[in-house]
């Protein structure tokens, strides 16, 4: 005979990102270098930005950095940043933010 008790909590909200804002950054991006996947999963991880969407309209970007086959994954000992990553990183937030005036409705 087996027994046990379950304690059930909430530790964290989910991530949803504004879909206004979503819209403008496919239609910023789309004539660039960057390749947008919006399909993807829903994850079951935690993120604390979604308490600060919570607040304020925001969209969570993730920036791919696998270069091959295969990459250490986030949290790993082994997990690394290509270089050329960075770059590419920082070519997207120029991009989003060259003319940020866009991004507001009046």
């Amino acid at each position: 005979n087996i027994q046990w008790d379950i304690k059930i909590s909430a530790s964290t909200i989910p991530l949803i990102n504004d879909s206004n804002l979503i819209k403008k950054l496919i239609e910023k991006l789309k004539n660039t270098e960057f390749k947008i996947i919006t399909d993807i999963e829903p994850m079951m991880g935690s993120e604390d930005f979604a308490f600060y969407l919570q607040k304020v309209p925001g969209v969570f970007i993730r920036l791919g950095i696998k270069m091959g086959k295969i990459h250490p994954p986030l949290h790993n000992i082994n997990f690394y940043v290509p270089e050329k990553v960075v770059d590419y990183g920082v070519n997207l937030w120029k991009n989003i933010f060259i003319r940020k005036e866009e991004w507001h409705d009046g």
